[in-house]
């Protein structure tokens, strides 16, 4: 057994619901759904006629536990097709583990692993490029209106957002322009094959043809740089208030990949990463078998959430 420290990015984000008020807390949400079951109760096969791309991807909630008050578990991705930790254990248990070995015959492989810990509606993620809060909301919707126990309706839906730092909201005010950069390097193992498509969807966000074609026959992908300016045209007032453009331009860029480089041009004539007023941190967790300890990793989670609160980021 190998025991290493490894860098891990945290998150801060907030949850809400399409309807609100809504009666429960996410924590109060994700307790009520999840204790007393199997790991096959808490498993979401992606793949169906619409998605035949993630015919072989599944995910679930492996682990799940209560530490000073906060709900905290590991949500894990398998696809048939990739061979990186293996899940020996059947589904029929409460938790599964999943450990580094050759790959047996008709057996399961991690493909992405994501932790979260979340108190009250706060949460705090430490996501990989193959397992993303993108991922995490998508599976909870899917799964939530099966537990009778909770009375989620199939309308109901929780959403995950990215809230600016309260002590740094003052410097996106006025946004008058936005840069979004990155390398468009086909390579899986560094994550870069999910860039261009991070951009196109921001794009058609605003636009909904936008990047309709490829690069093919123009350049290769592997040797571009890409970056897109979009200007707000200051004719057109929008009738929501300062405090509600911030948090609506933060949401818009929640689930960009770290790879793509993010600048706004304020009112003020200045340029600011966009990274230096999101709520992100880099904390020392200790991995065994290149795992990370699922208790290192909640407390430390936890410990930067205080610090967000202590710090009055949040």
């Amino acid at each position: 057994m190998m025991t290493v420290s490894k860098g891990k990015n945290f998150t801060f984000w907030k949850a809400r619901f399409r309807k609100e008020p809504y009666s429960m807390t996410a924590q109060d949400l994700f307790t009520s759904a999840f204790e007393d079951t199997n790991a096959q109760d808490r498993l979401l096969r992606w793949g169906d006629e619409e998605n035949p791309e993630y015919a072989n991807f599944h995910s679930f909630i492996t682990k799940f536990a209560h530490y000073r008050g906060f709900f905290c578990a590991e949500f894990l991705s398998y696809d048939k097709d990739r061979v990186e930790h293996t899940i020996e254990e059947d589904f029929d248990k409460p938790e599964i583990d999943s450990t580094h070995l050759p790959p047996p015959i008709n057996q399961q492989f991690v493909d992405g692993r994501l932790h979260l810990v979340c108190y009250e509606n706060d949460l705090v993620l430490a996501q990989d490029r193959r397992l993303m809060g993108y991922h995490l909301v998508k599976y909870l919707n899917a799964l939530l209106p099966n537990y009778d126990q909770i009375n989620f309706p199939e309308d109901q839906k929780i959403i995950l957002q990215r809230p600016v730092s309260e002590n740094k909201r003052g410097i996106i005010k006025g946004v008058k322009g936005i840069n979004l950069s990155a390398d468009l390097i086909k390579n899986e193992n560094s994550g870069g094959s999910y860039i261009w498509e991070s951009i196109k969807t921001f794009a058609r966000g605003y636009s909904p043809t936008a990047f309709d074609s490829d690069t093919e026959g123009f350049i290769e992908e592997k040797d571009m740089r890409v970056s897109m300016y979009l200007r707000w045209d200051q004719r057109y007032k929008e009738q929501r208030g300062e405090s509600d453009k911030v948090d609506a331009f933060a949401n818009s860029l929640r689930y960009i990949n770290e790879e793509i480089d993010v600048e706004i041009l304020t009112s003020s004539g200045r340029w600011q990463r966009y990274k230096d007023f999101i709520l992100t941190a880099n904390r020392s967790v200790k991995h065994i078998d290149d795992k990370p300890d699922n208790q290192d990793i909640f407390h430390k989670m936890i410990d930067w959430h205080k610090k967000l609160k202590n710090d009055g980021d949040i």
